[in-house]
């Protein structure tokens, strides 16, 4: 329908009937399913519409909110957005936030859809700037005095927090008359999400505006994890194995105390590397951007896991990020196997002592510089698993770590009577590949001649 080559009357009214559809749709799905509509083109199909109807407002600003549902910041569309749809999505806002019933008559939109639409366009770093020369902070202001609505009031926290993060503008925001009252008037609001947000608005105000600050409190460095809060499930269970491993770790939801950006920023400041939990929701949040970019300020150094599958971190995250190397937490199957992986990166950073961790197999001791082990003497379980360890596989599994005395003797007597076997066995039962293979092969050379057969491990 949309491809209809007739502009009349009707087919508008259905246009935006269409939009408007799409548009309560996006609102409230997941992630997921927004891929769907992605695969569908629909981006393609509303950016064709907006070009063929580039005269009507309307057609216009509603399709300008769906597509800042579908499109990432590096596919965002310059040439949209020269028709000034920004302004008039704006006006809409101003129209709707002065009456009585905070909606629209004549756009059919409320107060809240609109500002869920210019929050939305505001995660886009390019769309800051047009935000705020179209006149959106006084009316922001005024909609955070009136109070009416804590979905409204939260929705214009968000805004003023997210806009705070371009530079070009920041001058603009500080200098807005009320706006830095309005917010401070928040942080005791009886609604816990609204406090948050105006705290956190204020935070990232205040620290752009101030100096390096230095570290102070509990000096020992520790593991800081930064997530999304629909991630916390994983990001639980890898604080545990970060722990068990024998690690410091710090995550908001046993360390707070007093404000949560105060304890955050602490948090980072005294953080010997900070775990960015990547997901596409991780990137649209204010929260989540403050301490990535706090970290970033700091040159923190910043190990980045991927939550969402497929995930490809871009804009101010992509920036962050960059080229690091990531760790795949998305398949619970591979998890003890990139948590292994995870562990080796980290090494010593963040760790409360030197010791030998007998649950995983996780070394915290340096044994690579030992030419040769004595076997003659009876080795414990955790000592079998140190030697694993110091061969220092790139993808080391529990099938290795489930070898006992019995299996690595025959594997030491494989080696030296039938090679073929023994690097069959290495492939095909222990999953060993590559360089992997070698180092095995190469640790359980340099182990004395007179380890026997019938040697035992307890």
């Amino acid at each position: 329908f949309l491809n209809n080559t007739t502009t009349s009357d009707v087919v508008q009214f259905v246009i935006k009937f269409i939009l408007g559809c799409w548009h309560n749709c996006l609102r409230h799905v997941t992630s997921a399913a927004v891929i769907h509509f992605k695969e569908f083109k629909l981006a393609d199909i509303i950016q064709n519409t907006i070009e063929k109807f580039n005269d009507q407002q309307m057609i216009l600003a509603k399709g300008i909110i769906v597509l800042s549902y579908l499109l990432t910041d590096d596919q965002k569309n310059d040439k949209i957005l020269e028709n000034k749809v920004v302004g008039f999505i704006v006006q809409i806002l101003k129209q709707a936030s002065i009456s009585e019933d905070g909606l629209s008559r004549r756009h059919g939109m409320s107060v809240l859809e609109v500002l869920r639409g210019i929050h939305n366009l505001s995660i886009n770093d390019n769309n800051k700037e047009q935000i705020v020369t179209s006149g959106a902070l006084p009316i922001l202001v005024e909609i955070m005095k009136k109070r009416r609505e804590t979905g409204e009031v939260l929705e214009t926290l968000m805004i003023i927090w997210r806009l705070s993060f371009l530079n070009q503008i920041f001058s603009k925001i500080i200098s807005e008359p009320d706006l830095i009252n309005a917010i401070e008037s928040l942080k005791f609001d009886t609604d816990e999400r609204i406090r948050h947000s105006a705290t956190g608005a204020l935070w990232e105000i205040k620290q752009r505006n101030s100096k390096m600050p230095i570290p102070f409190g509990d000096c020992r460095p520790h593991v800081m994890i930064s997530y999304q809060w629909d991630s916390q499930s994983t990001m639980l269970k890898v604080k545990e194995s970060l722990k068990e491993a024998g690690f410091k770790v710090w995550m908001d939801v046993e360390n707070i105390s007093g404000s949560t950006l105060e304890a955050m920023s602490l948090a980072i400041e005294n953080a010997a590397v900070v775990l960015i939990g990547m997901s596409k929701k991780y990137k649209e949040s204010p929260n989540c951007r403050s301490e990535a970019e706090y970290a970033y300020k700091l040159r923190k150094s910043v190990v980045p896991l991927r939550l969402e599958p497929r995930y490809v971190p871009d804009g101010w995250l992509g920036i962050i990020v960059g080229t690091r190397l990531y760790f795949d937490f998305t398949s619970p199957r591979d998890y003890d196997h990139v948590m292994t992986n995870l562990l080796r990166e980290l090494g010593s950073r963040g760790r409360l002592c030197d010791t030998v961790d007998s649950g995983r197999g996780t070394v915290r001791q340096d044994t690579s510089n030992k030419k040769s082990v004595d076997l003659d003497k009876q080795w414990t379980t955790e000592q079998l698993r140190t030697w694993l360890d110091s061969c220092h596989f790139t993808a080391a599994n529990e099938s290795l770590y489930a070898l006992d005395s019995d299996l690595l003797s025959e594997l030491r007597l494989l080696q030296s009577t039938s090679p073929d076997a023994f690097f069959s066995i290495l492939r095909s039962d222990l999953l060993l590949r590559g360089i992997d293979i070698l180092k095995f092969s190469n640790a359980l050379r340099k182990l004395k001649d007179n380890f026997k057969t019938t040697s035992h491990f307890s």
